[in-house]
């Protein structure tokens, strides 16, 4: 949910103590009741903090600030299946932001063309630098179960 939500147009919105791993113990509402005890867990602080999410939240932000294309642009779906397979991709200034989400249970090989897009790049980096080669305008990607990637590419 985060990938997509960084690559929106419009501002990210994280409830306090998301990006430390902070969660919801139960549901609010049990039988007749609302108990907001139970809406959200205390803020978690020093090393009960889950600090791979939260570096994985830092990069997220990092990004959408160093590229434009994440949020502006004009959205350009590249796939959506019965399978769970997402991906779109955004243009702005010589920038392309490639956003691929799997929300199914099992890895799942994707093959995106990229033909819909004006002038595709051939190189793109993703979150970590990771480079991705895209020779002949189709990209290939492997994502892990309930997982996505945000690739870059200049033009």
């Amino acid at each position: 949910a985060a990938l997509c939500q960084f690559t929106q147009m419009a501002p990210p919105i994280l409830y306090y103590g998301t990006e430390v791993g902070v969660t919801q113990e139960r549901d609010v509402l049990q039988g007749d009741f609302a108990i907001l005890e139970e809406a959200r867990q205390p803020m978690r602080w020093d090393t009960d903090q889950d600090r791979t999410l939260l570096a994985f939240y830092r990069r997220l932000i990092h990004f959408r600030r160093a590229h434009p294309a994440s949020y502006q642009g004009t959205r350009i779906p590249l796939c959506a299946d019965s399978v769970g397979l997402l991906a779109y991709a955004r243009q702005h200034a010589s920038e392309t932001v490639i956003t691929s989400l799997n929300n199914s249970d099992e890895a799942q090989t994707l093959t995106l063309s990229l033909a819909p897009l004006v002038a595709p790049p051939t190189h793109f980096t993703d979150l970590d630098g990771a480079p991705h080669a895209a020779p002949t305008a189709t990209l290939r990607l492997t994502l892990p179960a309930r997982s996505g990637t945000v690739l870059v590419g200049l033009v």
